[in-house]
């Protein structure tokens, strides 16, 4: 198969004495995006003769095959440390202010759950409260280094006002149940759960404990991200979240992110704070949309100059963003009609003049002119919108980073801080006294 998009050489000399040698140096150009080449070990076995240039030319996606490149060539892994995405944003970190208690106990968890469960209201009709939530669980490594699915869930860490918990929750799981108070927070209509892709982890630790009743109250970040336009794929990751949502930078190219070792009796320090950054991320992230209003319809007393945002017929993509210019009269489009007319669109009720300051997607065609934002011009310029098309933009000022799709390597990435006061079971630092 062969990807137009990057294409690859493997150069080896045609020599014997370099035929005869079991890895030869090779460099791997690709033609754009990237601005150096990687420099990679090719087998021999790889050599391919050639009549005069001893070339092997290969098409390659370097960033979608990137597993494959290294299962062919293992020595592509030595000696290169990852390093985030986002490594030029600073990094998110845990307040001082937020506490972190490791429990693996069933009356250490039902004693910290009863914090949540008290703060219910008694009323239903009530605002609900937020809890954040994520897991961990241990992947499963063949002996030839290929990850060939899931483990059970291991780790199950929630936030809540100025607590992390992280329950140690694999042997409970491993028996077929969960302390009965987390059971109840879990069950309870009147408890949002807010994470990324947390409808999936709740879905697992119900099948996992038999639960008799559905674990509700799933909230997606990143729904939520898209319904207020922060990004545009609903399928971005916690750190492309964390990243567009709050300019800093969540790690992930970290030994914690696949690990089999979750289930282990004792976390380690990294272990720990890998786990309470992701739980305190989803509390960070979702603070930070829940101030940004979902767009919506104009008013029938909008003022000239309100910012607006501009969608496509289906009311589902944004195509440009602008602001009010006229709300009545007519528009001279400078074109001439066929009888030799000026070209001249009415301004209603059900339609105004927008002054299009942002092209989202240029090849959108506007009804109204019979012509795509990109025959306009260079913005800003004007034109008539179905006023149905039009949304209310939010004044909120987002970070202007975009997601980045795949990760840098380097050889001097930062070291991670792990300065973390954590309150063990067992340890001076025990789990503090709560109010039942």
């Amino acid at each position: 198969m062969f990807y137009p998009q990057y294409i690859a050489a493997l150069r080896t000399p045609p020599s014997p004495s370099a035929k005869s040698q079991h890895l030869e140096r090779t460099t791997i150009r690709p033609t754009y995006q990237d601005t150096a080449p990687y420099s990679v070990a090719a087998p021999s076995s790889a050599f391919v003769p050639g009549p005069n240039t001893g070339l092997l030319p290969l098409h390659i996606h370097l960033c979608r095959h990137k597993d494959f490149l290294e299962r062919c060539f293992p020595s592509l892994r030595d000696g290169v440390i990852r390093v985030e995405k986002y490594s030029h944003l600073p990094t998110l970190e845990i307040p001082p202010d937020v506490s972190i208690c490791v429990i693996k106990s069933v009356d250490e968890i039902n004693t910290a759950m009863r914090t949540i469960i008290q703060d219910i209201p008694d009323n239903s009709n009530q605002q609900k409260i937020v809890i954040f939530l994520d897991s961990e669980w241990n992947v499963e490594i063949s002996d030839r280094g290929y990850l060939t699915g899931r483990g059970q869930t291991a780790i199950l860490q929630i936030a809540y006002k100025k607590m992390v918990y992280i329950i140690q929750l694999g042997a409970m799981i491993a028996g077929g149940q969960i302390a009965s108070v987390l059971t109840q927070v879990l069950e309870s209509p009147q408890i949002l759960n807010v994470g990324r892709a947390v409808s999936g982890d709740l879905k697992y630790l119900q099948q996992a404990t038999s639960s008799s009743k559905p674990f509700v109250g799933a909230v997606d970040l990143a729904k939520m991200a898209k319904d207020r336009l922060v990004i545009s794929n609903s399928k971005i990751g916690l750190a492309d979240l964390c990243a567009v949502s709050l300019g800093l930078r969540l790690d992930k190219n970290v030994p914690e992110h696949i690990s089999s070792a979750w289930s282990n009796e004792d976390l380690s320090s990294a272990q720990i704070r890998y786990a309470a950054l992701d739980v305190h991320a989803c509390s960070r992230i979702y603070d930070f949309l829940s101030g940004i209003p979902i767009p919506a319809l104009l008013r029938s007393s909008v003022e000239i100059g309100t910012p607006i945002l501009l969608f496509n017929d289906d009311h589902t993509r944004l195509i440009a963003r602008g602001s009010i210019e006229q709300l009545t009269g007519s528009f001279d489009t400078g074109k001439t009609r066929r009888d030799g007319t000026s070209d001249i669109i009415d301004i209603s009720a059900s339609r105004c003049l927008v002054q299009i300051s942002e092209v989202v997607v240029p090849a959108a065609i506007l009804k109204l002119h019979k012509q795509a934002l990109s025959l306009f011009g260079s913005p800003p310029f004007s034109a008539v919108c179905l006023r149905n098309h039009l949304r209310l933009a939010s004044p909120v000022a987002l970070p202007q980073i975009s997601v980045v799709g795949t990760t840098k390597e380097t050889l001097n990435p930062p070291a991670p801080s792990t300065d973390l006061e954590i309150n063990t079971p067992g340890t001076s630092n025990v789990l503090p006294e709560l109010s039942s």
